[in-house]
């Protein structure tokens, strides 16, 4: 093996630092092709007959190269092409062919066309989760090779052969955007050959693309997935893309219909970017979903649900099912968003589907809170609300007329008398009721309508003027019990009176009493007990007047309440069918119609015009395929492909420049802790074993071989989660003429990374991809910045729809042996906002109104566990995402934890709040200090005005004090008359003349023991003079008196425990709200990203100027370092130093060290084993 371009290069570099020979690098550049004109072409050479200067010139121009270079004028123009036409001869002789040589006449040919089309032929699945399409293809490759061609008449009319595959030439074209590491076809189908050599194959391959999910309208969305095919190893100067028989998107001749998906168009476009010469064929598979499974399983339930909540606000509160259905729809609703956050990726974008699943949510919680609100209102009282005025002009008055609400009309309820406007007093002044009551009695008592008799002597015997036995025991257990008659006054006997005046006053008026009673005849006593009667049905009347007062009280609340729900229910209704049309009707695509087999047959008929690549062959004098095949055959002559490339075992150790160009962030498995990326690793080293003289070989600078076939480094991801060390695709290794070997192969890599779930879902993670050489120490293989560049590449990066790029940042670690890409990534946190955080949030708020639902309403510990199995739900997802790490707990995983444990303690107080509700005077004796510290402290405290009990008890006193003034003036007219008629002229008791104040009954305490002797006395004559009817009759209000008075001093006792629990209530409303607002903010603001943006763009923006200006920084510092008359080797470690610098770190003194140290250098030592010099 010859080197015959070492000379000129070391006669390049040398003279470089001339001024007779500065010019002399800038011709040779000039004269190489593609260096002239700046359009990238390679320019054919010169014809020798052509040229100024006899073929021998050249001859002795590289004589004097290789003896004298000092000889050489600087004015000598080297002219490549014409070089390698005048000094090389190619004999023509058999040979067999070579599959691994691009077939192609001359180096300086045109690119070889390869005529490429897809047919589809299943859509087999989208993956909108991890964003991958899924088809079957077939892919059609057609290019022409001039080797195999034959005469058809030579072989029996043979015009087309199929050959394997692997005997032939192919191009090396793969799915660029693969997402599982498959680049290659699934199965390698024969070549078709035709007679003048055009070479078809169609191999099948099922792929996995790729494809960013857009679902900002889901279910009604449109994707357009890209399939991006090219060469991986050859550029558009060597291999051009054309379209298969001028089909300029992908056939569906043989498409069978997908059932999920409508395919609405497939077309392509040729990329051919001049700054990076790639030749690549992008289809855009434009699909819309089938949308009719999801109309029926999520969008019409959802809006049915939608709908049936805001039904909360006609169901009536006495049904008590009002906070169960919200709850349960509720539950529904958090049913649906677990089904979309499992389908949907977690992007930016909110699908049109969770943005109504959210308007439900919200109108849902908002649903739940006003109908607590509305369950309080209605169950309203006067024992612990008053209405205010306002309230009574709006919700009674105004909005009735305005919502078109008719109240039925109110019945009077005694005499034309509403109950407001009925006075108990006329019951004592017995204007009202005395006149029925004594035509009811009267008649059974026996009493004479003629003015009373003198008192008569008693028969001996004891009996009545009839002489009935059995009447009398029923006239004196009737006595008896009349005598246990209870006072009017509502406070009981148990009662003491609260103005000691008024005691007094009873006082007196008892002994004035006491001493009319003497001498009273039987019609007198008769009247009196009439009065006691009378003033018992007073008490029962008042007692049923306090009721209705209250009943009508509670009334107005109930139609408040009514009100506030008939106004929330065409609210909640034009919300609903707004949003709902809103947000539906807002897809672009919603009663669009599909016709599948009529977009098929226009796709499939539609005709492509355009300019198609014509390829016009080069005839040339030299055929390059045999001088390929020549330099592979030298060059693999005593190679092996198992030996380090070093000239011996001292040799300095290889140095691997590496890059990491990153294409696809496809996923982040938080939960196994790995990260799945789609990256290109770049290599490039040196071979001495790889250097030729391209004039020897045609002119032949880069040849591509297998990577079988050379050494390769060992350079695999240390931290790999899969198995899978190696890269997914071998592609082949570009060589350089000058022994510099490039190896690009893609990857799919499934790398370990410790996941912090600490701010989870505004969590920033840091993952690293450790690569270096698995079998070579840092004495045999280093590694090094491929162009100085520390950074990731992301010129070919596609943006994640979860996860922003912060930064890619490399660094050398273990001497050089390894190098670390630490990849910081931030999560888009819209899709968790949506899904998880302000659900959580309105149901942690929501937990708290359990504290405002009365208890009365029966449904507390319903919304309280109903909230519990939400936060379940919510829970179960978290867990689902997040790995089980015990080294910190997430961010939502706390918020979660606090929410559930207030909504434990919710249930547990609430549990509390109802036992003290229902507790009464036969189960609880309420302490004093309860007493003191509910009723009295902690209102005033809390702001609580709790209505006057005691409205019944003054009302007593007023009009008790009236009826004590009128006692005094009858006693007095009856003591100096001698006498009490109870009898008008015409037999009927007088009304007027009943007092209305009843005397001390002789068995009340209040009388003394004589008195209670005397009026046993006339209680049984009194009790003679009745008859059966009457008695039982009595008998009968007496027991509804006791009862009733039994009943209100229960009624208070059991009020005053209810408001205790009412205060209890709103102690753990305020204390609950505090506690939930301070920890929603003091958790979720504690996360360091909340409120920051991403611009993306910009980002990849500032990473691809900052590997650039370090790449440019390198090269300059080279450049400085050549011109200064450094040898190579040195100004290698001086782009060392420049590469690996740290940010911010001074490193100007180093290297003006290096600088200096190695100008003393020779300059010609060590030219050949340096890769920079190449690059320059």
């Amino acid at each position: 093996m010859t080197y015959r371009i070492l000379p000129l290069l070391l006669l390049t570099v040398a003279w470089a630092q001339n001024d007779e020979g500065s010019g002399l690098l800038d011709s040779m550049e000039a004269a190489e092709p593609g260096n002239g004109t700046g359009s990238g072409e390679p320019e054919p050479g010169p014809d020798p007959a052509n040229t100024t200067e006899p073929a021998s010139s050249y001859d002795e121009t590289i004589t004097a190269l290789l003896t004298d270079p000092t000889d050489l004028p600087s004015t000598t123009p080297i002219d490549i092409e014409s070089l390698i036409d005048t000094s090389f001869e190619f004999d023509h002789e058999e040979r067999e062919y070579n599959y691994l040589i691009r077939p192609v006449p001359s180096v300086y040919s045109k690119a070889i066309v390869v005529e490429f089309g897809v047919a589809m032929i299943l859509l087999i699945n989208v993956d909108e989760r991890n964003q991958i399409l899924q088809t079957n293809v077939w892919l059609t490759m057609k290019w022409n090779d001039y080797q195999l061609k034959w005469n058809p008449a030579e072989y029996g009319n043979v015009t087309h052969i199929h050959v394997p595959s692997d005997r032939v030439w192919l191009p090396d074209i793969v799915l660029f955007n693969n997402a599982d590491g498959n680049y290659e076809v699934s199965f390698r189908s024969n070549a078709l050959i035709m007679h003048n050599g055009d070479v078809t194959w169609v191999p099948p391959a099922m792929y996995l693309s790729s494809c960013r999910i857009d679902v900002e309208f889901f279910p009604f969305d449109e994707q357009t997935c890209d399939m991006i095919f090219g060469s991986w190893t050859y550029n558009s100067d060597e291999v051009r893309l054309s379209w298969y028989n001028d089909i300029k998107a992908v056939q569906l001749t043989d498409y069978q219909y997908s059932g999920i998906w409508d395919v609405i168009d497939v077309p392509g476009h040729l990329v051919h970017p001049a700054q990076t010469k790639e030749s690549k064929i992008v289809f855009n598979v434009v699909i819309r979903r089938k949308t009719l499974f999801y109309t029926v399983i999520l969008i019409i339930p959802t809006v049915l649900i939608a709908f049936l909540s805001m039904t909360t606000f006609y169901l009536p509160t006495d049904s008590g099912e009002k906070i169960s259905l919200t709850i349960n729809l509720l539950l529904a609703l958090v049913v649906f968003l677990l089904l979309v956050s499992k389908i949907l990726p977690p992007t930016s974008n909110i699908p049109l589907m969770g943005k109504y699943l959210l308007l439900a949510f919200v109108l849902n919680i908002i649903t739940a809170i006003v109908t607590v609100i509305i369950v309080n209102i209605y169950f309203r009282s006067p024992v612990s609300h008053e209405m205010p005025d306002y309230v009574k002009k709006i919700f009674l008055d105004f909005l009735p007329r305005v919502l078109m609400m008719r109240r039925p009309e109110r019945i009077p309820i005694f005499n034309g008398y509403f109950i407001e406007e009925y006075c108990v007093s006329e019951i004592f002044d017995a204007s009202l009721v005395l006149p029925s009551m004594t035509a009811t009695i009267v008649p059974f008592l026996g009493i004479n309508v003629r003015p009373p008799p003198p008192p008569q002597p008693s028969t001996s015997n004891g009996e009545n003027g009839n002489g009935d036995v059995s009447k009398d025991k029923n006239k004196r257990r009737w006595s008896t019990r009349l005598s246990k008659r209870l006072s009017f006054s509502v406070g009981g006997k148990n009662k003491k009176k609260q103005d000691g005046i008024e005691e007094e006053e009873e006082s007196t008026l008892d002994a004035t009493s006491k001493k009319s009673n003497v001498g009273e005849s039987r019609d007198q006593r008769i009247s009196r007990e009439l009065k006691t009667t009378v003033e018992a049905v007073a008490y029962i009347a008042e007692h049923m007047k306090g009721q209705m007062s209250d009943k009508k009280a509670r009334d107005d609340w109930k139609y408040v309440a009514m009100v506030i729900d008939r106004l929330l229910l065409l609210i909640f209704f034009g919300v609903t069918l707004g949003g709902t049309i809103g947000i539906i009707c807002s897809a672009p695509h919603v009663f669009d119609f599909v016709d599948q087999e009529k977009v098929i047959k226009e796709i499939n008929a539609r005709k492509y015009c355009g300019n198609t690549f014509q390829f016009q062959a080069l005839l040339l004098v030299c055929f390059a395929s045999e001088d390929e095949e020549k330099l592979l055959v030298d060059l693999f002559d005593g190679y092996n492909s198992l030996v380090r490339p070093v000239p011996n075992a001292t040799s300095p150790p290889i140095e691997v420049h590496f890059s990491l160009a990153m294409v696809l962030l496809i996923n982040v498995d938080e939960k196994n802790q790995i990260m799945h990326t789609n990256v290109w690793p770049t290599m490039k080293w040196y071979d001495y074993q790889m250097q030729w003289d391209p004039r020897s070989y045609g002119g032949i600078k880069t040849i591509r071989v297998p990577p079988e076939k050379v050494w390769l480094p060992d350079i695999v991801l240390f931290n790999n989660a899969d198995g899978n060390y190696l890269v997914s695709f071998y592609s082949n290794v570009v060589v350089e003429n000058t022994g510099e070997m490039l190896w690009v192969p893609p990857a799919i890599y499934v790398s370990s990374c410790t996941i912090d779930v600490e701010y989870f879902p505004f969590d920033a993670q840091t993952c690293q991809m450790m690569f270096g050489s698995w079998t070579f120490k840092p004495d045999e293989v280093v590694m090094n910045y491929l162009d100085g560049k520390r950074l990731v590449e992301l010129n070919d990066y596609s943006p994640s729809g979860i996860w922003d790029i912060m930064d890619v940042p490399g660094k050398l670690t273990e001497d050089r042996s390894k190098i670390i890409y630490s990849i910081h990534i931030r999560r888009k946190t819209l899709f968790y906002t949506v899904i998880l955080i302000m659900p959580t949030v309105m149901m942690a708020f929501l937990s708290m109104m359990v504290f405002y639902l009365p208890a009365e309403a029966s449904e507390k510990i319903t919304l309280a566990i109903s909230i519990l199995l939400a936060l379940v739900v919510f829970l179960l997802l978290v867990s689902k995402i997040l790995p089980p790490t015990s080294k910190t707990i997430p961010l939502m995983a706390k918020y979660l934890l606090m929410t559930f444990i207030m909504n434990i303690i919710t249930i547990i107080v609430t549990v509390v709040i109802i036992n003290v509700y229902f507790r009464g005077p036969t189960t609880h004796i309420m302490q004093p200090w309860v007493r003191h510290v509910f009723l009295k402290t902690l209102p005033l405290m809390l702001a609580m005005k709790r209505p006057d009990q005691d409205w019944d008890r003054r009302r007593s006193s007023v009009e008790g004090s009236e009826r004590r003034k009128m006692w005094k003036k009858t006693v007095k007219r009856d003591t100096v008359s001698g006498s009490m008629q109870s009898t008008g002229s015409n037999g009927a008791v007088d009304a007027k003349r009943i007092p209305t104040i009843r005397e001390h009954h002789p068995f009340c305490p209040n009388s003394g023991e004589s008195d209670r002797k005397a009026e046993t006395r006339t209680s049984k004559d009194v009790g003679k003079a009745l008859g059966d009817e009457a008695v039982k009759a009595i008998d009968a209000i007496e027991y509804i008196t006791e009862h009733l008075r039994n009943d209100n001093e229960s009624k208070r006792q059991r009020d005053d425990w209810k408001y205790v629990a009412l205060v209890i209530d709103r102690i753990l409303l305020y204390t609950f709200f505090a506690v939930t607002s301070c920890g929603t903010a003091g958790i979720i603001f504690s996360a360091p990203h909340v409120f920051d943006y991403v611009n993306q763009t910009e980002i990849i923006e500032n990473i691809k100027a900052a590997a650039e200006a370090e790449k440019m920084e390198a090269v300059h510092g080279f450049v400085i370092a050549v011109k200064l008359g450094i040898n190579i080797e040195s100004a290698n470690a001086f782009m060392n130093v420049s590469s690996t610098k740290v940010e911010g770190e001074d490193y100007q003194a180093e290297m003006q060290e290096i600088l200096t140290s190695l100008r003393s250098h020779d300059l010609k030592s060590n030219l050949t084993n340096s890769p920079v010099v190449n690059r320059l």
